[in-house]
């Protein structure tokens, strides 16, 4: 960010969230100069997407592949201590968000300006599909508010309040599909919850009365949901009026009524009131709210019928196989395309049977012995492969990886993308230092001396873009040079215990 700017916007983050979320995830999506956003994607400056309380979003195209993302810049000098921090926030936040139901950071870029490369989600904002249906079905509408119920607990599980959720902050993956994640972190902060939050902020029709009294908790965003899901069911927003009245329904909780309300069941309007109560102390969490009857019965209780043997495999392949090729799909992980991910990311939703956004190894060890009859021997590689920072938590990340392993199919563009996220200097080569770089300060440089020379290489124990496909060409779900668009996302037949 030159000079002083780095040290005082992002940098300190960036540390903290390598010791919290792994160094792989952090340093293979954060670039400095040399590393330029312009040496892998063409910026479309005048086709916006979107824009946000920081910034407009632009499309971007990707020079190797042609894939579409979305960009947001900001420029950093000139900046005042307010919007350094909330900058540093928004940068913190969004490096840290690892979801299923939450939009995809892919690359960070930092020079003169600091870029965000996100993943492009074509689908359209939620309110659009509002004002195409007008309103949901109860089935849809529960569908809808259980994805952004998991988005929003796992974001809360992890101490972060996003502080602006509405219709237009979630997105949908695709015009042809329903899944939707979470946008736009702005507003969000890392909360401390033995305190309360003293900034208005956000969007005053989705306000929670507590916001506009300066003294509020994560609860907030749990009256914002309440104001979705009552726009989803009836077709119209429960507060509206000048901005006076706004602010005096809101703090009274006198939201609108109408007939509308006589085609909505019991369970639906009950779950829309648990959300809008004035008293944020008996407003109900994401998590309880999770386990509400209009959520379970509509189909999205608890089940396990997305992991079957091949994931199973999938997981015992990873944890046979070396410790560099694991390195590699931790790196590919974050490369894969949304038909990549929608392949498996069900199988991580039903994992993660607490509903945080990551699969606890307790549930875990006891889905793999109880419903594959794995050993502990086996269970206990699997975790220690998997469970990266030995937290006793396993992050979609680190699924995805092992997925990569058997499940989804390596391609030239994947390898390609994940060598450049470890050639830190833009050299055309991976060198021990490189890797260190990408394991964080805990390697040595012996060890990953080491780790390195099982790839055949011609140039003083550097690997070249070439020999890194090279190695790879043997794995049994290599595919060769065809985009992940020629085939759909590919799942390959599943195998056991395959070392690569």
């Amino acid at each position: 960010m030159g000079g002083n700017i780095a040290e005082n916007v992002v940098e300190p983050s960036t540390m903290e969230l390598s010791e919290k979320f792994g160094p792989t995830g952090v340093s293979g999506r954060y670039h400095r100069t040399p590393r330029k956003i312009t040496d892998q994607y063409t910026i479309h400056s005048k086709q916006v997407l979107g824009s946000g309380y920081s910034g407009n979003v632009f499309v971007a195209r990707s020079i190797q592949t042609g894939d579409k993302f979305a960009v947001k810049g900001f420029q950093l000098k000139g900046l005042s201590d307010e919007e350094r921090l909330q900058l540093k926030a928004e940068a913190e936040i969004f490096l840290s968000m690892d979801h299923p139901h939450v939009a995809r950071l892919v690359d960070v870029y930092e020079s003169e300006k600091l870029h965000l490369v996100m993943e492009c989600m074509d689908g359209g904002e939620l309110f659009h599909r509002v004002c195409q249906q007008k309103v949901f079905s109860e089935d849809a509408a529960a569908v809808a508010v259980w994805q952004m119920l998991l988005s929003i607990n796992y974001i809360h599980s992890h101490n972060i309040v996003h502080r602006d959720l509405k219709l237009e902050n979630f997105l949908y993956e695709s015009k042809d599909s329903d899944h939707l994640k979470l946008i736009d972190f702005g507003f969000s902060k890392i909360w401390d919850p033995n305190s309360k939050m003293v900034k208005r902020c956000g969007t005053l029709q989705y306000i929670a009365p507590e916001v506009l009294e300066k003294s509020y908790t994560s609860k907030c965003d749990i009256w914002s949901l309440g104001v979705i899901t009552f726009m989803l069911l009836v077709g119209y927003m429960p507060f509206t009026g000048t901005d006076a009245i706004l602010v005096r329904d809101i703090q009274d909780g006198k939201y609108k009524m109408t007939g509308a309300w006589n085609n909505v069941s019991e369970q639906a309007w009950m779950f829309v009131k648990k959300c809008l109560i004035v008293n944020a102390e008996y407003r109900l969490s994401a998590k309880e709210l999770l386990g509400h009857k209009w959520i379970e019965e509509r189909g999205q209780g608890p089940t396990l019928s997305h992991v079957d043997r091949s994931i199973a495999d999938a997981l015992s392949n990873f944890a046979h196989i070396s410790q560099f090729r694991r390195v590699c799909m931790s790196v590919m992980a974050w490369s894969l395309t949304n038909e990549e991910r929608a392949k498996v990311r069900k199988a991580f939703v039903d994992l993660d049977l607490a509903h945080e956004g990551v699969i606890h190894v307790a549930d875990l060890r006891r889905v793999l012995e109880q419903n594959f009859n794995f050993d502990e021997k086996e269970i206990s590689c699997i975790i220690d492969a998997l469970d990266e920072n030995s937290d006793q938590k396993i992050y979609y990340s680190e699924f995805l990886a092992a997925m990569v392993s058997t499940r989804i199919f390596i391609h030239d563009a994947m390898l390609r993308s994940a060598f450049r996220r470890f050639d830190r200097n833009n050299a055309g080569y991976i060198t021990p230092d490189d890797l260190v770089a990408m394991l964080g300060k805990s390697s040595k440089l012996e060890n990953v001396s080491e780790m390195m020379s099982e790839v055949e290489v011609s140039n003083c124990g550097r690997i070249s873009c070439e020999e890194f496909l090279q190695y790879f060409k043997s794995a049994s779900n290599y595919r060769g040079q065809e985009s992940p668009h020629e085939h759909g996302a590919h799942i390959s037949p599943p195998q056991c215990c395959v070392v690569m």
